[in-house]
C-alpha cells in the first residue's frame, strides 16, 4: 500500500483539507475524497492494510499460547529489523535527502526521526523512492508502515500471553480492548470539545478515566462496545444465535 500511495501523494501535494473532515467538506467532494484516501493524515489507501492485517489476525487461534508467542516473537523481530534497516538506509541516503529537502546533511538524522524542522517537512521527498525507506512515524513510508504493523502484532501477542496472569487488571485491559472503534472515535469527538478549555494533562486523564470505565464495564459484563456491536450486526457476524453478545 505505501508503494501505491507514494506517487499518488506526490502528484496530489497541496490538495488536502488541512483539518479533520467535517460535514461542511461534503460541499467539496473531490477534495474530501483525496484527503480521505491519499493526502490526509491517515490516508485510507495505506491504513486499509492495517485493517486487512487485523482481519488476518482475527482468523488465527488467538487462544493458543503457541500462536501468541509466535506473534510476539515474529512481530518484535520484524519491528527491530525494519527500524534499524530504515535508519541505516536513510542515513546512507543522507546527502540525497539533504539535497531534496534543501537542508544541511548534519540535520538529516533529526529530520528522518521527527519528520519536520522549522519551515521544512518531508513532502518534497515524496517524488523520490528514498521516501519508502524512511523510519519517520506517520510518514506512511514502506518500512515505517511495516514497523508500525509489526509493533502492533508484537503487542497483541505479548498481551495474549500475560493477560491471564493480571487478574482484575487484565479483565479491565481486555474489556477496553473489546471496544477499540468506540474508544478511538470517542476520543476524536471529545478532543475538539476539550482542547480549547483544558490543559493537555487534564485531557489525558479524562481519556484514561473514560477508557478505564469502558474497561470495567466490558471486562466484567463480557459485552462489546456499541460500535463494535453495530459492526457485527451489519457484517452478519451475529447471524449465529450462539455468537450474539449484545452490548
Amino acid at each position: 500500500m505505501p508503494i501505491l500511495w507514494r506517487p499518488l501523494a506526490a502528484a496530489a501535494l497541496g490538495q488536502s483539507l488541512g483539518h479533520n473532515p467535517s460535514f461542511g467538506d461534503l460541499l467539496n467532494p473531490q477534495l474530501l475524497f483525496k484527503d480521505l484516501t491519499v493526502t490526509g493524515y491517515y490516508p485510507l489507501l495505506v491504513w486499509l492494510g492495517f485493517g486487512l492485517l487485523g482481519v488476518a489476525l482475527g482468523s488465527c487461534n488467538l487462544r493458543s499460547k503457541k500462536t501468541a508467542g509466535l506473534l510476539a516473537l515474529v512481530g518484535s523481530l520484524i519491528a527491530v529489523l525494519t527500524y534499524i534497516g530504515s535508519r541505516l538506509i536513510s542515513l546512507q541516503n543522507a546527502e540525497l535527502i539533504a539535497r531534496e529537502l534543501n537542508l544541511k546533511v548534519s540535520l538529516v538524522p533529526t529530520m528522518i526521526t521527527t519528520g519536520r524542522l522549522p519551515g521544512i517537512n518531508l513532502e518534497p521527498l515524496l517524488d523520490h523512492s528514498a521516501y519508502l525507506w524512511l523510519p519517520t512515524g506517520h510518514s506512511n513510508s514502506l518500512l515505517s508502515t511495516l514497523h508500525n504493523a509489526a509493533c502492533a502484532v508484537a503487542i497483541i501477542g505479548l498481551l495474549l500471553l500475560i493477560i491471564g496472569y493480571l487478574g482484575p487488571l487484565g479483565r479491565i485491559v481486555a474489556g477496553a480492548g473489546r471496544a477499540p472503534l468506540t474508544l478511538y472515535l470517542g476520543h476524536l469527538i471529545l478532543l475538539p470539545a476539550m482542547q480549547d478549555y483544558l490543559e493537555p494533562s487534564t485531557i489525558w486523564w479524562i481519556l484514561v478515566a473514560a477508557t478505564a470505565i469502558f474497561g470495567l464495564w466490558l471486562g466484567f459484563s463480557k459485552a462489546s462496545g456499541p460500535l463494535e456491536y453495530g459492526v457485527r450486526v451489519l457484517s452478519g457476524a451475529d447471524a449465529d444465535a450462539e455468537a450474539k453478545n449484545k452490548f
